[in-house]
């Protein structure tokens, strides 16, 4: 859902006016509405959230890791892929890699986590997660008093994997608490749903939309701690209710569709109408299913073998 949110921030949500073939008050509200809760790069907030939790979560509690299998594992899942489409968009020419470039930018600052988790295992047999997170919001405070006008978290450069560490660093201490059990759901999960919808259209306006922009490195650190939370919830609603089928199977290839989906985005004119919409949709699947079949599900096997052939490290239960 959150990658698809991307590709819906990017031009790929429905064009409502044309649609309906009804230009008045009403689609006019559902499109502006459209345009500020498809927020892009909050979905990689989420990411990034994710990513912390999924990847320290079955190394907590590990008497020693083994840095050589975990980087072999991260990179050959992650590379191949990103090498595939930094290829393509370099064959199909310059504004393609230009659209492909606004996408990468979280996944380069994935691949310095991967390379610096080692690390930060070994660091967590001296001090507890949640105080290398208390530290690692000085860099962030730093880099924003740097740059306070910042729009967009990649208008940090070379140091936005540093800004964005906090945002990682949530996820991996979410996973610490869901090992010690204390994780506990609160309210509907659709109140939860629906509030990171609206907390998504405010960070929006507050950038486009108020007197003086505030931008996104302002308001994502506090969507970051909603995130965490709203996270957690997921969990333990998908431990209660069973996760969705269909949204499992589709998030399969949800690495792919961030990586492709800019280049039917770039290739197609703007959609109007059902029928363009569908057939913008088709192609954004047709690509994610192509890079998924041919790059990143082999990607992904080859990264299984990979950590088959060497015993995982121990685990203290």
């Amino acid at each position: 859902m959150a990658a698809l949110w991307v590709a819906f921030s990017h031009g790929a949500s429905p064009p409502v006016d044309s649609m309906f073939g009804v230009h008045g008050p009403a689609t006019h509200l559902v499109s502006a509405g459209m345009a500020l809760v498809f927020n892009g790069t909050a979905a990689v907030v989420v990411f990034f959230v994710i990513s912390g939790f999924c990847i320290h979560l079955p190394n907590i509690g590990a008497e020693r890791l083994d840095w050589r299998r975990f980087l072999t594992r991260r990179l050959v899942r992650i590379v191949p892929p990103l090498l595939a489409i930094i290829g393509l968009t370099r064959w199909l020419g310059d504004r393609y890699v230009a659209a492909v470039d606004t996408v990468l930018w979280s996944v380069y600052c994935e691949l310095i986590y991967y390379a610096l988790y080692p690390l930060l295992f070994a660091l967590l047999r001296h001090w507890r997660l949640r105080y290398i997170l208390i530290a690692s919001i000085a860099p962030m405070a730093i880099l924003l008093a740097l740059k306070p006008t910042a729009a967009f978290l990649w208008h940090f450069g070379a140091w936005t994997w540093l800004y964005c560490a906090p945002f990682w660093l949530l996820g991996a201490e979410l996973a610490e608490r869901y090992r010690r059990g204390s994780l506990r759901t609160r309210g509907s999960i659709w109140i939860w749903r629906c509030a990171a919808v609206v907390l998504c259209g405010l960070a929006t306006v507050a950038l486009y939309h108020l007197p003086i922009a505030v931008g996104y490195p302002w308001t994502m650190p506090a969507f970051a701690v909603f995130a965490t939370f709203w996270v957690a919830q997921e969990i333990g609603h998908a431990e209660q209710k069973g996760a969705v089928a269909v949204l499992e199977l589709l998030g399969a290839g949800s690495y792919s569709l961030y990586l492709a989906h800019k280049i039917p985005l770039e290739a197609l004119p703007a959609p109007t109408g059902a029928l363009g919409w569908l057939e913008l949709l088709a192609a954004i699947a047709a690509a994610t299913l192509a890079l998924y079949v041919f790059v990143e599900r082999p990607s992904h096997q080859l990264a299984r073998w990979l950590g088959r052939r060497r015993r995982a490290p121990a685990f203290a239960v």
